[in-house]
Parts: C-alpha cells; structure tokens; sequence
C-alpha cells in the first residue's frame, strides 16, 4: 500500500460570529459565560478543548488520507495495530460508534483487505476483527508520520503538565456526561 503524499493545507478563516468558540475573542467570551451563567475560565477551557478538537480532527483527516481511509477507520485500524484482535461490539464502544456505523467502517476496511472478520469461537453472534498483513503494512508505513507529529506536540507540554491535563480533561468530561444525564436523560456517547 502507497502513502500518497498532500499538498500544504490552506489557512482557515475563521468566521467571526463563531470566534468565541475558539476563544479567539475575549470579550465575546465573557458576555457568552455571562448569557450562559458560567464561569468566563471554564467557557474558556470548553472552548480551547474544541479549538484543539477542531486542529487534531484537521490533521488526523489529513494524515488518514494520506493512506486511502476516513480518521475513524484509521483509529480502528490503530487500535487493532496496537491491541490486537478485536470483537467488532468493543470497537464500536471504543471509537464511540453505533453498531451500524462500526459495520459500515468493518465493511468498507474489510473491502480493502486491511481488516479480516472472523466468527468468535467464544460467540457465533459475535464477530473478530483482525488487522491483516495489508492494514499492518499501512500502519506501519504511517509511523514515522505520527511520531514526527506526536514529538512536536511532545515539546509543547511537559510530562507534568500533561498529567494534569489528563486529570482537568477526565474531570470536564465527567462533568459534561453528567451533564448530558440530565439534560437528556442518558449518555450515547459514555466514554469508558
């Protein structure tokens, strides 16, 4: 499998109606958290977790086209790389996926013969996937791609700090699934 290579990205504009997600506009934030009743800090904080949200979903869009396939069947792909076989049902709820969702990406990676499906001998209802030569290949071809990525994120954040983060980010969506609890009275996409 070839990697193809991408074109510079444009610059995006953003649209300044929609700053304040992204906390570009500080006073646009402020009157916002006043609107919503919340703290300006923590508005701050949801927005800077979409802002990044918006980057990383960018870039792990372009790095899966680079080999052929959409980010959620990379991430699948990913996960069979790095854990090994895998029941079809799990993935779903690791990648916050429906099970028709999870069926179509299997389908397509499976089209492609970079995943395998085989009945669970554990299950008869329940189906394995596995990573083929062809998808390990394509993993592996993308490695040096997402080290080099990940080691200049790696400098902007201290071991420390991102342990923190780690911790602030668990506690945001907590609060945001507890949230969703009461807001709709259940939570589709729990995260474990």
């Amino acid at each position: 499998m070839t990697i193809h290579s991408l074109p510079a990205a444009p610059k995006v504009q953003r649209d300044d109606q929609l700053r304040w997600l992204v906390g570009a506009d500080r006073e646009i934030m402020a009157r916002a958290a006043t609107s919503f009743g919340v703290d300006t800090n923590v508005l701050g904080a949801i927005s800077s977790v979409r802002a990044v949200a918006a980057v990383l979903a960018h870039y792990e869009s372009r790095l899966w086209s680079l080999a052929g396939v959409s980010p959620a069947q990379g991430w699948l792909l990913m996960k069979l790389f790095l854990a090994g076989p895998a029941r079809q049902t799990e993935l779903a709820e690791d990648l916050m996926v429906t099970r028709s969702a999870i069926s179509q990406l299997v389908s397509k990676l499976e089209q492609d013969r970079l995943v395998s499906r085989e009945t669970s001998s554990d299950d008869r209802r329940s189906a394995v996937l596995n990573l083929t030569s062809r998808g390990n290949a394509l993993i592996t071809e993308l490695l040096p791609t997402i080290r080099t990525t990940l080691a200049a994120a790696e400098k902007s954040l201290s071991s420390d700090g991102a342990a923190k983060m780690l911790e602030d980010l668990d506690k945001l969506r907590n609060g945001i699934e507890k949230s969703a609890d009461l807001v709709f009275g259940d939570t589709e996409l729990k995260s474990g």
